[in-house]
């Protein structure tokens, strides 16, 4: 499934989470594929309060010095585990989804209560970019 983490370190990631196990199929941690940091950057327009009123995404590989696409840590490394927003999903998915072999997740971002405002950065207020 396609989840942000909250590592213990204060990146917000995007992966598709699994859990890793033994040789004896017990439970050892996480294994996070794909992963990408996920950073809003404020625009310079704000509202009458004098907060942004959108956001640029962007990504950056959570390893960026490694050629792996597949981490295993420990479940104490992730403090929070949710649904990312369906916008986030479907460009994550869109940009790099491809590497996954696996673009049937999207009904597990679509069940978070989230509405989609558009399919557009521009209508939504929030556009991405990638390091």
């Amino acid at each position: 499934m396609i989840k942000i983490v909250l590592t213990k370190t204060g990146d917000q990631v995007i992966t598709k989470l699994e859990t890793y196990v033994d040789e004896n199929n017990n439970p050892i941690g996480y294994l996070l594929t794909n992963p990408y940091i996920v950073k809003l950057i404020p625009t310079k327009e704000l509202d009458e309060q004098g907060q942004p009123i959108s956001f640029t995404i962007n990504y950056t590989k959570w390893i960026a010095t490694s050629e792996d696409i597949q981490y295993r840590v420990a479940f104490d490394f992730i403090a929070a585990v949710a649904n990312p927003e369906k916008q986030l999903y479907d460009t994550y998915m869109e940009r790099f989804g491809v590497e996954l072999n696996d673009t049937t997740d999207g009904g597990d971002a679509g069940d978070n209560g989230t509405s989609d405002s558009g399919d557009s950065a521009e209508e939504s207020g929030v556009s991405d970019s990638a390091d």
